[in-house]
C-alpha cells in the first residue's frame, strides 16, 4: 500500500497534544477552586437518587490541579498510528483519546454556557465564543470518532474485556456514548443529533478499514482475521449498545487516583489484598448485596478497582436487580400502610347510615349537656 495523505492514520502524539492544549485552557478558564468545587459536588445526588460519598477530597484546590496533570499527561510517551502499535500501548492510547473526548467537552460547554447565561456579552465577544464553540465541538466528534474506532480494533485484535462501553439512549430520546474508564470512573457525552452520530460511525468505519488493511500487510493480523472483522464492522456494527446503568451523568474531572475512601471501602467489602483476576462472580454477588454502599457507590469501586468488562456487567445486573427489588419493597410497602390507614370520614358515613334520625337527636343533646358541664367546672387557683 502506497502512503499518501489519504491513506495515513492519526498519531498518539498529535492526540496528546491536543489533550494537553484543552486541558490546559479548561484549567486556565474555569480556575482551581471552581474545579475543585466541581468534583466535589459530583459527590450529590444524581438523577437516580444516590449520592456519592466514595469521591475523595484529598486535595485543596492548587493540589488537585496538580493531580489532574498527572492523571491527564502522563502518557506522553505514545508514537505511532492509531491501531498498529503495540497492544498494551494501544490501551494506554485509548486513555488519551477517552480523556480528550471529556475535556474538549467541558470547555464546549464552559462557552456554550457563557452565550447562553451571560447577556452583558458584546457582539465581538459573541461571535468569538460562537466560533470557538465551534471548533471545539467538531474537535470532540473527531475524538469520539477516534475513541470509537480505537476501541473496536483493540476490542477485536487485542482484547475484549478489558473496557465496558457503548451507546445508550438518555431520558429525552438522545443518544450519548458512555464509557467506564479503568481506575478514573463512569464517563459520557453526547453525540450531538442523530446525523451527527451516524455520521461519526461512517467516518469511524473507514478508518477500521485502513487500519485493517495496514495490520495485514504488516502481517499483525492473518487473511481469515481481517475477513472476518471487516465483515462484522460492515454487518453487526461497531458500537455496542451499552447495557449497564449510567450512574455519573455529569462525571466532572475523574482522576487517576483512590485515596483513603477507597481504601475503607475495600476492608469492608472484603477486597483488600484481593487480586482482581480473581474476583468470581460469587464475590460479585456479595458486594452487590453489601447495604454501607448505594448503587451508585459500589459501581465507582468497581471501576476504580479495574473491574474487567464482564466483572462491570455483572456487578452492574446485580445492582439493577437490587434497586428493582428495594423498589418494589417500597412501593408494597405503601400500599400496604395505605390499605391499613382508617378512613375516619367512611366509618363516619357508615355509621350514620346505620343510626336513626331520632338516635342522633339524642346523642347531640348528650353531647351539649356534656360540653356545658365540663365548661362549668371550677377552675383551679
Amino acid at each position: 500500500m502506497n502512503e499518501n495523505k489519504f491513506n495515513q492514520l492519526p498519531g498518539y502524539e498529535n492526540i496528546f497534544k491536543n489533550l494537553k492544549n484543552v486541558l490546559n485552557q479548561y484549567i486556565k478558564i474555569s480556575g482551581s477552586k471552581r474545579i475543585h468545587n466541581f468534583n466535589l459536588n459530583q459527590r450529590n445526588l444524581n438523577d437516580s437518587g444516590f449520592e456519592n460519598n466514595l469521591i475523595e477530597n484529598d486535595f485543596n484546590p492548587s493540589e488537585l490541579i496538580e493531580e489532574i496533570k498527572n492523571s491527564y499527561l502522563s502518557r506522553d510517551y505514545l508514537e505511532g498510528e492509531i491501531g498498529l502499535i503495540d497492544g498494551q500501548d494501544q490501551y494506554d492510547g485509548i486513555f488519551n483519546i477517552a480523556l480528550y473526548t471529556l475535556i474538549t467537552n467541558r470547555v464546549g460547554k464552559l462557552y456554550q454556557h457563557q452565550l447562553n447565561k451571560n447577556t452583558n456579552l458584546d457582539a465581538n465577544t459573541r461571535t468569538a465564543y460562537k466560533e470557538t464553540y465551534k471548533k471545539l465541538m467538531l474537535q470532540k466528534k473527531d475524538a469520539i470518532t477516534k475513541l470509537i474506532y480505537s476501541l473496536f480494533i483493540y476490542k477485536e485484535t487485542e482484547n475484549n474485556n478489558d473496557f465496558f462501553y457503548g451507546c445508550r439512549t438518555d431520558d429525552f430520546g438522545d443518544s450519548t456514548f458512555v464509557i467506564d474508564l479503568p481506575i478514573y470512573g463512569q464517563m459520557s457525552v453526547h453525540f450531538g443529533s442523530k446525523e451527527c452520530l451516524q455520521n461519526i460511525e461512517y467516518i469511524a468505519k473507514q478508518n477500521i478499514e485502513l487500519i485493517l488493511e495496514k495490520k495485514l500487510e504488516l502481517g499483525q493480523i492473518t487473511e481469515e482475521q481481517f475477513a472476518q472483522i471487516k465483515d462484522k464492522a460492515e454487518n453487526k456494527g461497531i458500537l455496542p449498545e451499552y447495557t449497564g446503568k449510567l450512574y455519573e451523568y455529569s462525571s466532572a474531572i475523574p482522576l487517576d487516583y483512590c485515596g483513603e475512601k477507597f481504601e475503607m471501602a475495600q476492608k469492608d467489602l472484603n477486597l483488600s489484598g484481593k487480586m482482581v483476576s480473581t474476583i468470581n462472580d460469587e464475590d460479585i454477588k456479595r458486594i452487590s448485596e453489601n447495604r454501607k454502599y448505594n448503587s451508585r457507590e459500589l459501581y465507582y469501586f468497581a471501576i476504580k478497582s479495574d473491574f474487567s468488562k464482564n466483572q462491570l456487567e455483572n456487578l452492574s445486573k446485580y445492582l439493577q436487580e437490587r434497586d428493582a427489588e428495594i423498589t418494589r419493597n417500597e412501593t408494597t410497602a405503601k400500599t400496604s400502610i395505605k390499605s391499613t390507614t382508617i378512613d375516619v370520614q367512611y366509618l363516619g358515613r357508615q355509621a350514620i347510615s346505620l343510626t336513626s334520625a331520632k338516635d342522633r337527636k339524642n346523642v347531640a343533646n348528650h353531647e351539649d349537656i356534656r360540653d356545658t358541664a365540663i365548661e362549668n367546672i371550677p377552675k383551679e387557683k
